[in-house]
């Protein structure tokens, strides 16, 4: 199973799996180079030798092949190296027993004596810059390298109790982009202050990992491969299968001609260019020619077809706060039966004659009882007990109507940007029209599923417009 890719210089490839680490040199074949067990993460140096970081250590693979056991420290946790980065002067280890730096790749010694010893997750070296930023046991911190003096960075606005994925440094304008599962924080150059921002990305996504490349940004994610022009979107999945296998890494070559993503199908390759192709005929999917309804349109579609409207929980806490007034009734029924004998015997001498008497008689009865109770529970009018529940699924509803919402929003969108690309004349430059014509199909066919089928239905569509109202 592939856990990790990086592209080197001179079109050299490094792949990590669970066995080790194989290489490509450019248009010859993979061969397997190092047994390494558990790889974490690759780095290439500038004369073409591979950085492995393991669970097993920290190994050096020189160019001619030549395997070295590298690890920074003794111990378990030092030779846990969960990233590694390579600059031109100084190259950084993170390890399960903090972070080490080397000038030489031979001698280490730990970055800084203010950070502390827990594991490191991600690095970001801006060496430039002469600082270094880590997460360390789940949190931020900044070094200075030419004091190596450390400090703590707590974020406001960031996600409270989750810790960051990933670091991201050397973009234009943006010193580091700090990753979460589910939100990014930008830190601009010149500012001190991060940003914190949501973008729309599918709905359960978590975030693996980020990076840059090829005029895009591109975001591993456990649903699929998404990519941007800029970090607040709109993010855009990749064609499959990486659009729909989780992947763990991605990289960029350094031509900006290839993308490298890892994961469980394998090492999967795609080109982040369109190339030009012939002119799309006129006989061209009906789905990409017609008119599309607004996006509150689509958003009241699909949120009565999946009964996520405000209607429900307005009927929840209506009849909640009805609740208290409505009595709890109980039905009583008794019945009782009664059965006797009574016998009386005598003698009488009447006459010279003896007369023998009896009489004989029998009660019989059936009653009967029916009651019904009614009881009010008033204290039910101040506060219901049940109005806990209410408010937790009132907040689940809400989460999936927002993940509903954001999924709707990125085909819509999406659709939008290729249906205005169409629109191009038929011989504008890097527009594959069939292509894209195709996606804008795909795309419509996920606005039908998450509508049942009402975007595909013109003639339910209402007049465009911001008071549109989807019919049923």
């Amino acid at each position: 199973m592939t856990v990790a890719a990086l592209p080197g210089e001179s079109g050299r490839v490094a792949v990590g799996h669970e066995d080790g680490v194989s290489l490509r040199v450019g248009a010859e074949s993979f061969r397997f180079v190092a047994r390494v067990a558990g790889v974490r993460d690759l780095a290439f140096e500038p004369d073409g030798s591979l950085w492995i970081g393991s669970l097993a250590g920290l190994w050096h693979l020189s160019r001619d092949g030549r395997l070295s056991d590298r690890s920074p420290a003794p111990g378990e946790r030092a030779r846990t190296a969960n990233r590694i980065v390579a600059g031109a002067r100084i190259r950084v280890a993170g390890t399960g027993a903090g972070a080490w730096q080397s000038r030489d790749g031979l001698r280490w010694r730990r970055l800084s004596a203010s950070l502390p010893s827990g594991e490191v997750t991600a690095l970001a070296l801006r060496e430039d810059e002469g600082e270094l930023w880590l997460v360390i046991d789940g949190e931020l911190w900044r070094v200075d390298l030419g004091s190596e003096s450390g400090r703590r960075v707590r974020i406001a606005g960031a996600p409270t109790g989750v810790a960051p994925i990933d670091l991201l440094s050397g973009v234009p304008g943006v010193a580091l982009a700090v990753l979460y599962p589910r939100s990014l924080a930008l830190l601009a150059n010149g500012r001190s202050r991060f940003r914190v921002i949501r973008p729309a990305w599918p709905p359960g996504a978590v975030a693996v990992r980020l990076v840059a490349g090829a005029g895009r940004f591109w975001l591993a994610t456990d649903l699929g491969l998404l990519s941007a022009r800029g970090f607040e979107g709109p993010w855009r999945r990749a064609e499959s299968p990486a659009g729909r296998a989780a992947v763990r890494s991605i990289a960029v070559d350094a031509a900006g001609e290839g993308v490298l993503a890892a994961s469980g199908l394998g090492l999967l390759h795609g080109s982040p260019v369109m190339r030009a192709a012939a002119p799309l005929g006129v006989d061209s999917p009906p789905a990409a020619q017609r008119r599309d309804p607004d996006i509150r349109s689509v958003h009241r579609a699909s949120l009565r077809y999946l009964d996520l409207g405000p209607e429900r929980m307005r009927s929840l806490r209506s009849g909640l706060a009805l609740r208290g007034w409505i009595p709890s009734m109980s039905l009583r029924l008794a019945a009782a039966r009664d059965r006797s004998w009574q016998r009386d015997y005598d003698e009488a001498f009447v006459s010279g004659d003896t007369r023998r008497l009896r009489d004989h008689e029998t009660d019989r009865s059936v009653d009967l009882e029916a009651a019904l109770v009614m009881s009010w529970d008033l204290g039910g009018l101040a506060f219901d007990a049940d109005a806990i529940d209410v408010s937790r699924e009132h907040r689940l509803i809400l989460a999936l109507r927002d993940n509903v919402i954001d999924e709707v929003n990125q085909l819509y969108f999406e659709r939008r940007g290729l249906l205005e690309q169409l629109a191009q004349p038929g011989d504008a430059p890097d527009l594959d029209r069939r292509a894209l014509a195709l996606r804008a199909d795909e795309l419509a066919a996920g606005l039908d599923a998450w509508t049942g089928g009402w975007f595909s239905r013109p003639e339910e569509h209402p007049a465009l417009g911001p008071d549109s109202q989807p019919e049923d």
